[in-house]
């Protein structure tokens, strides 16, 4: 391998790591009080549904984690944006 080859690897593995930690941070934050309020909306508990859409949070976050690494860049990147423009504009328009 030569040393370019190399270093654009490491900047690719890099660039999924960062997306992968950054970008599913993101989505979460999104889906976890997405998930709150539809839980509370087919009648839980409000304190309930909070703790498990965090719990389902911690599950779906590792998933994610595991699922960018799996995938190429531009499949990685629409994946990303598409899940938190899913669930962003539902929390724009419930905010």
């Amino acid at each position: 391998m030569t040393p370019a080859s190399i270093w654009c690897h490491r900047a690719l593995v890099t660039l999924h790591l960062v997306l992968a930690v950054a970008g599913g941070w993101a989505v979460i934050a999104l889906a976890v009080p997405l998930a709150g309020i539809a839980l509370a909306a087919l009648g839980m508990i409000r304190s309930e549904a909070t703790v498990l859409a965090m719990m389902l949070g911690f599950i779906a976050y590792l998933l994610l984690l595991i699922w960018a690494f799996s995938v190429r860049l531009p499949r990685l990147l629409a994946g990303l944006l598409g899940s938190a423009m899913l669930c962003g504009l539902p929390l724009y328009v419930l905010s």
